[in-house]
């Protein structure tokens, strides 16, 4: 008889999964379903069983449901019991959101469910997918997320305590990211940067998911300022012991956000800061972090030592490359989903750990919603076409971009060729066109999707990269052939990929590749601005007939806009 468990997200990035045994069946995310906004939270008891309904999956009521645990006292939850939260409006009481006790498990278990820790879930769900898990090996984790100072904790499935903390390395959560993009630069807001607005938890300060991403991007247009990190480490030094008199694990997230706000009107005040504009602000800020975080891992975490590392920031491409090229670490394993859209997966590995002794997932990052096959009603053409000649088509029409959909949907933010915008790299004005039409800031870079053999071709590689978790200079010799995802610091945000990742995915490449001699091509997400992937086709023409979009391929079939 099967084992089958279903992992719930209720707050934002919302989502739920479906393992079997010890495979992923499927996650969804609810921001894919129905074109939903992004990070979208559920207030329904019933998503998960209606999302799974409509892939088909109806689930038993003996199967095991497991709720991801979360902190007392914020995002409409009220405070409940000492052992747990409760979420006001579903009547649903969870795990704490860090309650990573010395047993271990942290298990609370309530009417017909459990629920387990965030963290844990983001520790154990990043253990589960890595290659360590299969032979059991012992591994240092690092978990770096919205809610938490970073955190260092070593993961032992042989062991008798399974997770055990070592330390935190500094005071910042990841919300300092986006915290300090309000007081200088391209995202600047007047009301915060002149302390007329007192941050809150309720405002749209503190959940700005979006900014981090964006910041990464912006900072590239600035420089390093030595004298301003310098100084950057004494004013956080001055910070660092007020807070540790609360103590960092039993401090708010609200008192930790507020250091945040003292760190950054103090770095605004210093004189350092007169002569350089946002860009140069921020990356000094950014370099700064990431030397501080570094710094205190490798002194916490042995050389040679395997590392994981999960949570909000480990998106942040250029600080996991730093991490890398320490050379410290034998390995360093990232999911494509270790923000908070793989935590039903997290808590869905946790039950499958500490209830069942199965530690290893066998798993996809195309384990997303199938494709609804909707099709237009007006105007548009279709015709058979295969994978490989859609990457033909593409390199003989190098000014056109193509929504491309195929199969299931990938799991987490990135896409990676299942729910993407392809084009020709070979234009610099492919970027400027892939921005527009998806109304983004001009300076936003536009990542390639290669052949892992021309990815080591054209790139300065970090290591392969499958899921586009890393940050890799472009090689000079390639700056004029693939101009349009050549970022102003001459990096790129690369996907390599082999047959077995995607045939289709490889199949395109490959067929780009017959005709341009590289399997190199822009990559975006499909998707409307703010909102997860095109569910269906009819989305996806209905959002091209809007955005001068001509051609929109979903599974062996090219549609063609074609007016009267």
């Amino acid at each position: 008889m099967s084992n089958i468990i279903v992992g719930v997200k209720h707050t934002h990035d919302s989502s739920v999964s479906l393992i079997e045994d010890d495979k992923l069946i499927v996650c969804i995310e609810n921001e894919k379903i129905n074109n939903g906004d992004r990070y979208k939270r559920t207030d329904s008891f019933d998503f998960p069983y209606d999302a799974l309904a409509n892939e088909g999956l109806f689930v038993e009521e003996d199967c095991k449901l497991v709720i991801d645990g979360w902190n007392t006292g914020c995002l409409g939850h009220k405070s409940g019991i000492d052992d747990g939260g409760y979420i006001s409006n579903l009547g649903i009481r969870v795990a704490p959101y860090s309650d990573i006790n010395s047993d271990f498990t942290a298990v609370h278990e309530f009417n017909g469910y459990s629920s387990y820790a965030h963290l844990l879930g983001h520790i154990i769900g990043t253990y589960a997918t890595s290659s360590f898990s299969a032979n059991r090996e012992s591994v240092y984790s690092l978990v770096w997320d919205g809610g938490c100072a970073p955190r260092v904790d070593i993961v032992d499935p042989n062991g008798r305590i399974k997770v055990r903390y070592i330390n935190d390395l500094h005071i910042f959560t990841t919300t300092v990211y986006e915290i300090m993009a309000l007081y200088t630069g391209h995202y600047k807001k007047e009301d915060i940067a002149s302390g007329k607005v007192v941050h809150s938890r309720d405002n749209e300060v503190f959940y700005s998911f979006s900014i981090a991403g964006k910041v990464m991007s912006y900072i590239s247009n600035g420089e390093v300022d030595i004298p301003l990190k310098n100084r950057l480490f004494l004013i956080y030094k001055d910070i660092e012991e007020k807070v540790l008199k609360v103590g960092i694990r039993r401090s708010s997230q609200d008192f930790r956000a507020d250091a945040d706000h003292t760190f950054m009107r103090a770095v605004m005040l210093s004189k350092e800061v007169e002569r350089l504009d946002g860009a140069s602000i921020l990356r000094t800020i950014h370099t700064f972090l990431s030397e501080l975080t570094i710094s205190r891992l490798l002194q916490v975490v042995p050389k040679g030592a395997n590392l994981i590392y999960s949570g909000g920031a480990a998106l942040n491409i250029k600080w996991n490359s730093d991490i890398v090229k320490t050379g410290h670490f034998s390995n360093v394993w990232i999911t494509p989903f270790p923000n908070d859209s793989g935590s039903s997966i997290g808590v869905a590995c946790c039950e499958n750990a500490f209830r069942n002794d199965i530690w290893n997932l066998n798993w996809s990052v195309y384990s997303g919603p199938k494709l609804i096959e909707s099709r237009p009603i007006w105007e548009w053409v279709s015709r058979n076409m295969n994978s490989f000649d859609l990457g033909v088509f593409i390199a003989q029409n190098n000014q056109e971009c193509v929504v491309s959909l195929y199969g299931k949907a990938e799991i987490g933010p990135r896409s990676l060729g299942h729910r993407s915008l392809l084009m020709s790299p070979a234009i610099e004005d492919a970027k400027n066109k892939l921005n527009s039409i998806k109304k983004r800031e001009y300076f936003r870079p536009v990542a390639p999707i290669c052949l892992i053999e021309d990815a080591r071709e054209a790139f300065h590689l970090v290591k392969d990269d499958k899921y586009m978790l890393y940050d890799h200079v472009v090689k000079d010799e390639w700056l004029d052939r693939i101009p349009a995802v050549v970022h102003i610091d001459k990096t790129a945000r690369v996907q390599t990929v082999d047959k077995n990742d995607s045939i289709h995915v490889h199949d395109v490449l490959s067929g780009f590749k017959s005709v341009t001699g590289y399997g190199i091509m822009c990559n975006t997400s499909a998707n409307h601005n703010g909102k997860g992937f095109f569910p269906d086709i009819k989305s996806a023409t209905d959002w091209a007939e809007d955005n001068d979009v001509r051609y929109v391929w979903a599974n062996g079939t090219m549609f063609e806009y074609t007016p009267f």
